[in-house]
């Protein structure tokens, strides 16, 4: 079982969805299951981008993920490797900010 991870407050402060569950990856890091018909099929990855916190979102490459995103070009998904702890790759890069780094083992590894 991997150790807990404490989100840093005022990294928690800045998530503003209340509703959501999130899961701590690394102090600064989080995520959210994207669900769809009851399956999970993608997950938000929740990081400081600039001047707040945002998120950018990731398609599993299940047959439940393909059903829930028809027509996404196949490098738009991500291969997961464990489900518990989570392992997905490849890596996340930001596109505004360049946070870059792999989800593993239920924890976020900067590149």
């Amino acid at each position: 079982m991997p150790e807990e991870i404490e989100l840093d407050p005022g990294f928690r402060a800045g998530l503003w969805m209340d509703e959501i569950t999130y899961y701590p990856l690394a102090p600064k890091h989080a995520f959210s299951k994207i669900l769809h018909e009851g399956s999970w099929v993608g997950l938000l990855e929740w990081h400081e981008c600039k001047d707040r916190v945002s998120a950018g979102g990731v398609n599993f490459d299940t047959p439940e993920g393909h059903a829930a995103r028809p027509g996404e070009p196949p490098s738009h998904f991500w291969q997961v490797e464990s489900w518990e702890p989570l392992t997905i790759s490849p890596s996340i890069r930001c596109l505004i900010c360049d946070n870059h780094g792999f989800i593993r083992q239920g924890k976020w590894e900067a590149c």
